[in-house]
């Protein structure tokens, strides 16, 4: 197939099988990934949670974008010295269940990665969360405005955007896909749910809050 081929909001190329290196596509496939920074968001963990020890993650296995996400996740925790608890679900029946797991004292922060399962089952999710006042912290601004209490956001609109400027550089023939490594979100931005926070009632630094956008 020698129709070049753009895709955006794929977790990890190399993991789906479509190049072998995103530095160097060597395929006829290139574009925009959707991960997030998970080093901020460890660190905006950190800001409003300054001793977390243990962090839940919980996703569904079967997505391989989730499984690199919590493999990224205990890469950047394992330096700090902050353990990571993961659950596992299979559908969106398992995850009220499953998420029980994270109470008792389990774990102190909770990270949700883009899954899919997860994102149409945050409701769910919150209402165990919530019965002891786990903070919840999602990848994207979407998990925010369903009930999560913050996120350092990609856009999504930003990445589909470059995307759409490298299509255009080929369809001129300016570039061809080889010239075009997998590329990331340039920026992030802070987003908190207002409603979520006072539900904690948490105490959220002032420059965390100064930087950020409530929702």
């Amino acid at each position: 197939n020698q129709i070049p081929i753009i895709c955006t909001a794929i977790a990890d190329y190399e993991n789906a099988k479509l190049v072998k290196s995103e530095k160097m596509p060597d395929a006829n496939v290139t574009g925009t990934h959707d991960r997030g920074p998970l080093e901020k968001q460890v660190s905006l963990i950190r800001e409003i949670i300054p001793n977390v020890k243990r962090i839940g993650i919980i996703y569904n296995s079967s997505e391989i974008n989730s499984v690199v996400q919590a493999k990224r996740l205990k890469e950047v925790c394992v330096p700090l010295g902050i353990d990571v608890a993961e659950l596992t679900v299979n559908s969106v029946n398992d995850v009220q269940q499953v998420a029980e797991g994270f109470l008792g004292g389990n774990v102190e922060a909770i990270f949700i990665p883009t899954d899919n399962i997860i994102a149409s089952s945050i409701p769910t999710l919150m209402s165990v969360a919530n019965k002891e006042k786990i903070p919840v912290f999602g990848a994207e601004v979407g998990h925010v405005k369903s009930g999560v209490l913050a996120s350092e956001s990609i856009s999504f609109y930003d990445i589909g955007k470059r995307a759409g400027q490298m299509a255009a550089d080929i369809l001129e023939g300016k570039k061809q896909i080889r010239d075009f490594p997998v590329e990331g979100a340039a920026n992030s931005k802070l987003y908190i749910n207002k409603a979520e926070m006072e539900n904690l009632g948490i105490q959220i630094p002032r420059s965390v809050l100064d930087r950020a956008e409530l929702l």
